[in-house]
């Protein structure tokens, strides 16, 4: 028999995959990949694969709404 993995949330997990990321925040992933790279959340490799950390995702967000911010005052 296989041994399973516990379930952890997808609130309480420390990092995300990029498809992972654009679901729950509501993009797609070409809208990710066709973003500036300066402008996307810090990646970190995981082996071959790229993760997104708890902290970035909430940083990117707060640059987001920031810019938007910014856009709604000028």
């Amino acid at each position: 028999m296989k041994k399973q993995k516990p379930e952890i949330s997808f609130a309480d997990r420390d990092s995300y995959t990029i498809e992972e990321f654009c679901v729950s925040n509501g993009i797609s992933r070409s809208s990710y990949y066709n973003m500036e790279p300066e402008d996307r959340p810090v990646e970190m490799a995981v082996g071959a694969s790229k993760r997104i950390s708890r902290e970035a995702r909430f940083d990117w967000r707060r640059r987001m709404e920031a810019r938007a911010a910014a856009r709604e005052v000028a």
